[in-house]
């Protein structure tokens, strides 16, 4: 349907937009979390042994540190690119699923009041994120194996993705 895909996209650019414009007016970090993180990436180049620092954790480390060399603001505006392919793949999730209104899942998800906050500050929810849609995605199109690689990638970007590993195993 036209109208909808009118829609779709406006609110694809209109949530973009949103999340950009609170990433280019912030004048700090959202967590003290963020700045600790974003040092540990960028200093992974320089001291190797901090790619493997279970606080700042291998999984997020290796996203992030191939980007941080270039400054805070490109991590920040890269997260938030992660953050937006989650979305699209949260959309491809949808339609393999049939569902009504596929439109509104940007809405949905973009203008929630977390997903701005968290949707570019250096931190593990956006890698994450992205991981696991992917291999829910991935899962459904019965692509098993890169899907276990996602859910097995995800203990090493939170500690939650323990968890969420062995539920996939169960399944």
């Amino acid at each position: 349907n036209k109208a909808h895909s009118g829609f779709f996209w406006s609110s694809i650019f209109v949530g973009l937009a949103w999340v950009l414009y609170r990433l280019l007016s912030s004048e700090g970090w959202i967590l003290d979390d963020e700045a600790t993180h974003y040092i540990f990436s960028k200093s992974v180049w320089v001291n190797d042994d901090q790619f493997f620092n279970h606080w700042t954790r291998p999984g997020r480390n290796f996203i992030h540190c191939l980007i941080a060399p270039f400054g805070f603001t490109a991590t920040r505006v890269f997260t938030m690119i992660l953050a937006f392919i989650a979305v699209w793949v949260t959309v491809l999730v949808g339609k393999i699923l049939r569902l009504n209104g596929l439109w509104l899942l940007p809405l949905m998800l973009i203008f929630q009041s977390w997903f701005p906050e968290l949707s570019y500050p250096v931190l593990t929810q956006t890698p994450f994120m992205l991981c696991w849609i992917l291999g829910i995605w991935l899962a459904l199109r019965s692509q098993y194996h890169m899907a276990a690689l996602c859910f097995g990638y995800l203990s090493l970007i939170r500690h939650e993705g323990i968890l969420l590993t062995a539920i996939w195993g169960v399944w």
